[in-house]
């Protein structure tokens, strides 16, 4: 360990000599190869042990699906941030034997994921068929708590129930058997839980060749029934609610999110949490994902679908490039013609806007640096010239380069602001969300930015379309913005939220 201690200082200080010899262009030019120089040339390698063991599952939820059946609603305590009841991804790892260096050297990992915190506010419950024999239970871990059942082909032998940062394991007898090793993530969004394999009753883990999973998500309440907040016509600081009061019923489950199978629309999530009958007075039937324990789960490679999307819309744009290009010639003209002196600053942004949406970028922000002189609190302006000063950033020397786009960011953070909540929000934020996704993120930091309003994006377009049949051009669109924020969320290390956006691109697209 001090040989490898020694021989990253030892890189450092090599790499501080280049960058103070060669100046900064070397190291803005080249700091994604020395990274990747750097990465190689270690061999870094983290055996599985470590890290939770080889990956059996990977299940990936929608966002924004944290109302249940699509009809409860928060608490109004704020100690419930949006999301945090949002379960995002689940990961189910394969049992690790004679793990070195660990708590406990025999152990199951289970990883979830949230889209915020805090995670103080959940009450998560696991329930695991792990054999598939018809044995177990078909009721929850505390009669009535959740509000449902599961179905009678996988009834679970485990529960594992997650609150106030802390794991337990119990059968299906409702005996407890084992305290979970649980860790939390500093913003609370995601929850490594080990279960130690010591225990007789869990070594049945070891030989499952499948393993079906029950995964809820509700709000956390030390005096309610079972740990879940319950739910009423009308919610206060500590009590859920519906939508609308005349939708309550004392049948409904207490669940916000639970885990489904996207693949089958009759066991989606709205579906599953529905089924319950007021007349019969039978409560919502669950249903499982299954997961091979003995297969390596494999990642699908996303490029081609990614690379088709934006084919398809450089196309498109190229085609409105070239009606832009007549357009603009034909501005052009009326405007010289004219004495462009005279022109008010709403036409001299027009002309920009057609020029800069046929690339002559330098005549745009000769155009576009008027305006903002004159309306410096004018966002569209302000996101056109930022998008043109960061262009020219790129057909500077590298130092140059650094400064420029710096300055382009300081047009078009200001823009973003300014526009937020109005009808150019979409303009603007496309703007600094290109930006955000050209530069390096090495240097600049920015593919997160990027991600987040390709995303932003995406929610304020599909309010102003028909989101349940939109028209080709629309999907396209929808495609684009989601193929780019998931670019962004790969580029930025955000892998499950680049997922989720290459999952809504796919289902747009399709």
């Amino acid at each position: 360990m001090n040989t490898l201690k020694k021989g990253l200082y030892y890189f450092q200080a090599v790499l501080i000599s280049l960058i103070c010899i060669f100046g900064i262009s070397v190291f803005f030019h080249n700091s994604g190869f020395l990274s990747t120089l750097l990465a190689r040339s270690l061999h870094l390698k983290i055996a599985p042990s470590f890290t939770g063991g080889e990956t059996a599952g990977d299940f990936f939820d929608d966002a924004h699906d944290d109302n249940g059946s699509g009809i409860l609603c928060y608490p109004s305590n704020s100690q419930f941030k949006e999301g945090s009841l949002d379960l995002l991804r689940y990961t189910v790892h394969k049992p690790v034997f004679g793990a070195q260096w660990q708590e406990h050297p025999e152990y199951w990992q289970l990883d979830l994921e949230y889209r915020s915190g805090p995670s103080d506010v959940r009450n998560i419950l696991m329930y695991i068929d792990c054999d598939g024999d018809g044995n177990g239970s078909t009721g929850t871990l505390t009669e009535g708590a959740e509000n449902c059942c599961f179905e009678k082909a996988h009834p679970w032998d485990f529960a594992v129930r997650i609150s106030e940062n802390e794991g337990k394991v119990y059968n299906a007898d409702r005996q407890f058997i084992c305290r979970t090793e649980t860790s939390v993530t500093k913003d609370g969004k995601q929850i490594i839980v080990r279960i130690p394999l010591q225990n007789k009753q869990l070594q049945k883990i070891y030989t499952a060749q499948t393993t079906w999973h029950y995964v809820l998500t509700g709000g956390f309440s030390k005096w309610d029934r079972g740990g879940f907040l319950p739910v009423d016509k009308r919610r206060s600081g500590s009590r859920g609610s519906t939508t609308e009061p005349s939708q309550y019923n004392l049948l409904l489950p207490k669940i916000y999110d639970i885990l489904d199978d996207s693949s089958d629309k009759n066991k989606n999530q709205r579906a599953q949490l529905s089924s319950w009958n007021k007349d019969e007075l039978t409560k919502a039937v669950l249903h499982p994902v299954e997961v091979s324990m003995k297969t390596t789960f494999a990642k699908e490679n996303p490029d081609t679908v990614i690379a088709e999307i934006k084919k398809q819309y450089a196309a498109e744009q190229n085609a409105q490039a070239a009606q832009s290009k007549r357009a603009y010639e034909q501005k052009r003209l009326q405007y010289e013609g004219t004495g462009g002196t005279q022109k008010t600053p709403e036409e001299k942004l027009k002309l920009a806007v057609l020029a800069f949406n046929c690339s002559e970028t330098d005549a745009a922000e000769a155009l576009l640096s008027d305006i903002v002189k004159q309306q410096p609190e004018n966002a569209e302006a302000l996101a056109y010239y930022g998008s043109c000063v960061a262009i020219r950033g790129g057909k500077s020397s590298v130092v140059q380069a650094v400064k420029l786009v710096n300055d382009a960011f300081v047009y078009l953070n200001k823009a973003a602001e300014l526009a937020e909540g109005t009808p150019h929000e979409i303009t603007i934020l496309m703007n600094r969300a290109s930006v955000c996704a050209s530069v390096p993120d090495t240097v600049f930091g920015k593919a997160l930015t990027g991600a987040e309003d390709f995303t932003r994006c995406a929610f304020l377009y599909k309010k102003t379309i028909d989101a349940e049949h939109p028209a080709q051009k629309e999907k396209l669109f929808l495609a684009y913005l989601y193929a780019s924020a998931y670019d962004c969320y790969k580029t930025a290390g955000k892998e499950t939220e680049a997922v989720l956006s290459l999952k809504e691109a796919e289902k747009t697209w399709n």
